[in-house]
């Protein structure tokens, strides 16, 4: 599902589904635009809520396969909290979206979207999401987006989980330097391959 036409400001509408799975995954990927345009920290935390809750319990599970993030954490590479990402002078300042693609298979999805910031230069970002059941009495405003499924009550439901946000430059004659890869703890830049970051559609890096 691709969402085609001119850069648009964050945190508007996009013209995509407004129902079904991709309007659930679209509409947490949209409130984390809409907190990262406002320097909104309360809003982050929100968005990233669930996440935290899920590796709380994956953290309890040796068998559990580490996070994304982890890899290059445990490598050495320094962590951001949002807190620092959000700051006026760190967060990116009058960020348009275009090009959205929705890519969902059983419990996964995929987002990606061009990013162009305000001098022009343009970032493919990558978002990941996993559908999960989660607990009710777990819910928090804002957060995970309802996948349908349980009632009310303190019983299990369906939910949409940001798992990852990732961003690298992108464009004709781009040379990639900084990669920028993001959890629910925050961000990590990491130094990109010194090649064109051109890429034929849908290839994500």
């Amino acid at each position: 599902i691709r969402g085609e036409g001119a850069a648009r400001p964050i945190g508007t509408t996009l013209e995509l589904p407004a129902e079904g799975p991709a309007a659930q995954v679209l509409a947490l990927h949209n409130a984390f635009y809409a907190a990262l345009g406002r320097g909104d920290e309360p809003a982050m935390e929100a968005v990233w809520l669930p996440a935290k809750q899920l590796r709380s319990s994956r953290d309890a599970d040796p068998a559990a396969a580490p996070g994304p993030l982890d890899r290059f954490i445990k490598g050495g590479a320094r962590m951001d909290g949002w807190d620092t990402v959000l700051r006026p002078d760190r967060r990116p300042e009058g960020l348009k979206l275009s090009d959205v693609d929705v890519t969902i298979e059983r419990n996964q999805a995929t987002v990606t979207v061009l990013e162009t910031v305000a001098n022009g230069a343009t970032l493919l970002a990558t978002q990941a999401y996993e559908r999960v059941e989660v607990m009710d009495a777990h819910e928090s405003s804002g957060g995970g987006v309802d996948g349908g499924g349980g009632g009310g009550g303190s019983g299990e439901r369906a939910q949409w989980v940001l798992r990852s946000h990732f961003t690298i430059p992108y464009g004709k004659d781009t040379v990639a330097k900084i990669a920028l890869r993001c959890d629910e703890r925050g961000c990590v830049a990491l130094p990109a391959k010194e090649v064109s970051s051109q890429a034929p559609r849908g290839v994500r890096p």
